[in-house]
């Protein structure tokens, strides 16, 4: 029914002021209504044509932003120096060009010699043969396909040659397959799980290369192999999930992925998969899956942790932040501002100072950044460098981004435009207001992140997995997506390659002692490693 089916026709209009002002108000009240189911349609618009033509970039441009503000603060053009003890200045490190870059001296070179013609090495003027001076090399990368090989284990068995009884000797049969009785040895396993979970090629197309080659082995087979892997690791994984625990700051988010029902009797649910990152001390990600969203999953991975803890604004982390042992709660500057970005395409004018604001935060921490790089020290590093590079964030936004915290704070809270509480810019700033303490607890605290990008980052090789595996067969295959996801993660994080870190995982773990595991985490294993 229209609005204009609700209003009587002049005629029919009471006499009474009181009842016409009464029906007024309820006209007012309809059209207030629709006016905001117009404006939320008119702004779901605006965003599927963005999301489907514009561009996916949240930047703002800098130039004249604070222009916006009538009373922009004020930040320190020049950083204040900050003196470290025992430390040595260093120039600006020097950058890569942009040319063409030398290629690694540990791949193999295949020589190819090509000689002038018989006639070309002789001399005409004076008919002696030339002698080679020196020689002019092209270089060229060049691909062969991948080899497989069998692994023949030989126990040789000794007799006596007089056939004396009970003299027949053999090798004992060690099982140092990461499978037992299985046929992938440890090379072919770790190829097969980081094809699928580092490099997102799922078991039908492992299936098909591997029939390019003449080696017939099924999908089901290799997702059998997985499941053996993934229960190798296990002792392991939970050391990981150890180490991540022992963090002062933990970064954590979820995500959704789609779980079939192995019965077939009814369809596919819905499952997640969390992400714990562990700090710049405790170097580590562990990963747990889910069958479901319910708060009780990551309250029994923090119960008795006390720390920092940077996530989104999922309501079941609440109870984490409150009681005698709470949890810090550190939101995140990125989703706020997703969400300001959101609200600018239906409301550009009010939403603009606010990313304008957020825009003059996120600057500070990249030149926190580039001043790092300048001095030589990473704010990832474990060491008195990482120290010294929190020390100066620290500085950096005590000096610059409380100012401009204090500056968005009077805007939001009573400079702001009054707008509808249920609208894109309303619903924007009541979520900065919701978490405006939580949102300033990153500038007290050099060790901890403006956003929970890390955490993002984290899951996005999740995402784009599932876009070529599509599924997990059962919460058992979540299970160990999430183990392999784990020990894959902190791989990576410590730039090792993962086909030849768990290569040697899967070549020692059936042998090695569980008091011996430690020395197998991936910033140990790299340590040992680093001169092969």
């Amino acid at each position: 029914m229209s609005t204009m089916d609700t209003i009587p026709g002049i005629d029919s209009l009471p006499d009474d002021a009181s009842l016409l002002k009464e029906m007024v108000e309820g006209l007012y009240s309809t059209l207030e209504k629709k006016d905001q189911i117009i404006e939320r349609l008119k702004h779901e618009l605006l965003l599927l044509r963005h999301w489907r033509f514009g561009r996916k970039s949240e930047k703002l441009a800098e130039d004249g932003q604070l222009a916006l503000f009538e009373q922009a603060p004020a930040v320190p053009e020049t950083p204040v120096a900050v003196v470290f003890p025992d430390a040595e200045p260093e120039g600006k490190a020097k950058r890569q060009g942009h040319g063409r870059r030398s290629l690694p001296a540990e791949l193999p070179v295949e020589r190819v010699e090509i000689e002038p013609s018989a006639e070309e090495r002789v001399c005409q003027p004076c008919g002696s043969d030339k002698v080679r001076i020196g020689e002019e090399i092209r270089r060229e990368l060049d691909y062969r396909p991948g080899s497989i090989h069998i692994r023949e284990y030989v126990r040789p068995v000794y007799a006596c040659p007089h056939a004396c009884e009970g003299q027949v000797t053999v090798a004992e049969n060690r099982n140092d397959s990461p499978i037992e009785k299985g046929l992938p040895g440890p090379g072919l396993l770790a190829h097969v799980v980081t094809n699928k979970y580092a490099d997102h090629i799922p078991l039908n197309r492992q299936e098909a290369m591997l029939a390019r080659m003449g080696i017939a082995i099924g999908r089901s087979t290799m997702c059998g192999w997985m499941a053996e892997g993934a229960h190798l690791l296990t002792s392991f994984g939970c050391l990981i999930r150890e180490e991540v625990m022992r963090s002062e700051v933990l970064h954590t988010d979820d995500t959704p992925v789609e779980v079939q029902d192995p019965s077939g009797k009814r369809g596919p649910k819905t499952g997640r998969l969390w992400v714990y990152r562990g700090d710049r001390r405790h170097p580590y990600l562990f990963y747990q899956y889910s069958p479901n969203h319910k708060r009780e999953w990551p309250a029994g991975v923090l119960e008795g942790w006390k720390g920092y803890l940077q996530a989104d604004a999922f309501p079941g982390y609440n109870g984490l932040y409150t009681g005698e042992d709470a949890i810090t709660e550190v939101a995140c500057w990125a989703h706020a501002r997703r969400k300001f970005v959101e609200a600018q395409k239906s409301s550009p004018k009010g939403a603009m100072p606010a990313l304008a604001h957020i825009g003059c935060l996120y600057r500070v921490e990249r030149e926190v950044r580039e001043e790092c790089e300048t001095l030589g020290i990473r704010l990832d590093d474990p060491g008195p460098d990482g120290d010294r590079a929190v020390a100066l964030r620290l500085c950096r936004r005590q000096e610059k981004s409380i100012p401009l915290l204090d500056a968005f704070g009077k805007w939001l809270h009573g400079d702001g435009a009054v707008v509808l509480p249920k609208s894109p810019l309303g619903e924007a700033m009541g979520y900065c207001r919701k978490n405006w303490q939580a949102l300033q607890v990153y500038a007290g605290n050099g060790e901890l992140s403006i956003d929970n990008n890390p955490a993002e980052q984290a899951l996005r090789p999740v995402a784009v997995g599932r876009k070529n595996y599509l599924f997990f067969g059962s919460d058992q295959g979540g299970n160990t997506a999430a183990t392999l996801y784990s020990v894959i993660a902190s791989a990576k994080r410590h730039r090792l390659d993962p086909w030849r870190y768990l290569r040697d995982l899967f070549t020692r773990l059936p042998r090695i002692t569980v008091s011996k595991l430690a020395e197998l985490l991936p910033d140990r294993w790299h340590d040992s490693h680093a001169a092969d």
